[in-house]
């Protein structure tokens, strides 16, 4: 019977310390794409134009939630001419995105197109200090 109980406690504690250690995985998953995101920013703004102007997403960015890192992938997304800094910066967005289960097509979905273009840095400006927010957040939230 105490053999029994033993095996059944060894058993409990192999499937739950799995789950913990891949929730904190998953965790710092989404916190390395981000610090990448930042890191490809800052390649971007020193290698691009300020002529280049994209769509505004000034107005996502008060919460920086899942429809601004959606709205900031379309955007790039859909640039003509796509260098390979903004293209990485879409992948990476692609990853985060999938690690946040969020369907972007549904999220963004009757949302109206701006008309209203800013330069590329000052997009990008956006885009850094919502990664180091959601990053402050996740630092504050275990289950972020």
């Amino acid at each position: 019977m105490k053999t029994l109980m033993v095996l059944l406690l060894s058993a409990v504690a192999l499937l739950g310390s799995p789950a913990v250690a891949n929730t904190t995985d998953y965790k710092q998953s989404k916190v390395k794409i981000l610090e990448r995101i930042i890191d490809l920013t800052k390649e971007v703004n020193t290698s691009l134009s300020r002529d280049l102007f994209v769509a505004d997403v000034k107005d996502l960015v008060g919460d920086c939630g899942n429809k601004f890192f959606c709205k900031v992938h379309n955007v790039l997304g859909n640039q003509e001419n796509v260098t390979e800094g903004p293209a990485n910066i879409v992948r990476q967005l692609t990853q985060f995105n999938l690690h946040q289960d969020v369907n972007c097509k549904a999220l963004l979905k009757g949302m109206n197109s701006t008309r209203t273009k800013i330069q590329m840095p000052e997009f990008m400006k956006s885009l850094t200090d919502c990664c180091k927010e959601r990053i402050f957040n996740m630092d504050k939230n275990v289950n972020a």
